[in-house]
């Protein structure tokens, strides 16, 4: 628990409105809960990001304006002003789109009336993921589109006999569990009613609100964390630290689940318990990056992985061991070349067979070799480090400097997170796409995998486009 001096606290009463929160935790340097206490019991609040004038403003010029110059005549960060503008319904469609409020009903109508169930979330999100995504934009949410369509949304879900989701029905589910004297731990719910934990957390923002929504006491639930004192908390973690165990966050986060539950309880943050115990955390947190991962032992713990019979799946291991997954590529190039490496066949350790994560990397790969077979000086997946940061695209052209992704769906989930991140240190990108149509991106070329049909023919590698249709053939393209 932080002791506040009194030239803090002017210091934070003089600064509240003027520094954000992050420049004042770093500040104290202290957690978000830690300063958010202190302010509360101080009586400090900030001035509305937002009013009705600048909402007018946003409103008049969204259309006239960039995010940047919105954000310089407003005073608020460009974040958000794209969230208000989400919120108002300012949203921005390309003239020549297909898609309007009006097309995406008809498109809806349309489905429904060919098969009532093609048209669950799941199932177009999946075989039509544009009209999908702007739905989403232009009503808010795929449950809104169907309703606005004129479509009981009950008669197209996928698992009717499932709950529907909303904030009366987590409370009386909750209600239910508790009277049937069931475990609400966050934890054994987590686990055991995953669902409900999920829409829970989403509405409700934690497990810990949900459960007080429902007139229940979180602290008498939670009696197994509240067995916990700081005096036990500070005993196990020396006893963690004579054995030489890893006691930095990210590690125990995963591998100590009680042990970094109650030290959050009790201490606030786990750096607090760390240095409760008397251990220097600067010192334990140089242990995340101090592993060695040499091309032998990576091979040994793979190998080792294996006989315990853990999962291999390249997304499982980068979870679970974020150093391993990224040595192994940064050693090796490719994780399947690290398990080659390892005497370990790469389809004896995945579980994704016949899904989009399988089919995803089987069209990058075939990317790659379509890309070489063109003459394209390119590399395949670069382990690159810049300030700091890592980052790995699927292929750089040597010749120019482009980075070059593969992606499935033009319009896919991951697309604009892949965009937003890579044009940080990269003014131009490359994405060949699958399936699902052009698009269009500041700074982004969208290249359709059919364009490169006639070149290929020409060359006499049919062989080529082959696997590419073997592919559009799962998808029903």
């Amino acid at each position: 628990m932080k002791n506040w001096s009194e030239e803090e606290l002017v210091f934070l009463e003089n600064n509240y409105t003027k520094l954000s929160i992050i420049a004042l935790c770093n500040r104290f340097k202290i957690s978000r809960g830690t300063l958010n206490k202190k302010v509360k019991q101080l009586g400090l609040r900030r001035e509305q990001k937002w009013n009705e004038d600048k909402e007018k403003f946003l409103i008049k010029n969204h259309s006239k304006l960039t995010l940047n110059q919105l954000s310089g005549a407003i005073g608020v960060s460009v974040g958000l002003v794209r969230q208000k503008k989400y919120f108002l319904g300012l949203v921005e469609i390309k003239v020549d789109s297909k898609w309007n409020r009006e097309s995406v009903i008809r498109e809806i109508q349309k489905l429904f009336e060919n098969d009532d169930q093609i048209i669950n979330s799941h199932r177009v999100k999946k075989n039509y993921p544009s009209l999908y995504s702007m739905a989403r934009t232009l009503f808010k949410s795929w449950r809104l589109a169907i309703q606005e369509a004129g479509i009981d949304y009950d008669l197209v879900r996928l698992n009717t006999h499932e709950l529907s989701w909303d904030k009366s029905t987590i409370i009386n589910e909750i209600s239910d569990l508790y009277l049937k004297e069931c475990d609400l731990s966050s934890k054994f719910c987590h686990k055991h009613h995953r669902k409900l934990w999920d829409a829970a957390t989403r509405y409700f923002f934690s497990w810990r609100s949900a459960i007080g929504r429902a007139d229940l006491d979180y602290n008498e639930i939670s009696k197994n964390i509240l067995t916990w004192n700081k005096d036990t908390v500070k005993s196990l973690i020396l006893q963690k630290s004579d054995k030489n165990l890893p006691l930095f966050a990210s590690y125990a986060k995963k591998n100590y689940v009680k042990l970094y539950g109650a030290a959050r309880t009790h201490f606030n943050t786990w750096r607090e318990a760390i240095e409760f115990a008397g251990l220097n955390y600067s010192e334990i947190n140089k242990r995340a990056n101090e592993i060695d991962w040499t091309r032998d032992l990576i091979r040994e713990m793979l190998v080792s992985m294996k006989e315990k019979k853990e999962s291999l799946q390249e997304n499982i291991v980068s979870s679970k061991f974020p150093s391993l997954r990224t040595a192994a590529r940064r050693r090796f190039g490719t994780w399947e070349k690290a398990l080659a490496h390892s005497g370990i066949d790469i389809n004896d350790t995945r579980g994704d067979l016949n899904t989009d994560a399988y089919y995803g990397k089987q069209f990058e790969k075939l990317v790659y070799e379509i890309l070489v077979a063109l003459n394209r000086n390119i590399v395949y997946q670069n382990h690159i480090e810049i300030e700091g940061k890592i980052y790995i695209p699927d292929f750089i052209d040597i010749n120019s400097g482009t980075w070059i992704d593969a992606k499935l769906s033009s319009w896919g989930s991951g697309v604009s997170d892949t965009v937003n991140k890579y044009l940080l240190v990269q003014d131009y990108l490359e994405i060949i796409y699958l399936k699902s149509g052009d698009r269009m991106m500041s700074g982004v070329k969208f290249i359709d995998i059919n364009d490169f049909y006639c070149s290929l023919k020409k060359i006499g590698r049919n062989d080529l486009i082959e696997r590419v249709k073997s592919i559009q053939a799962y998808y029903k393209i």
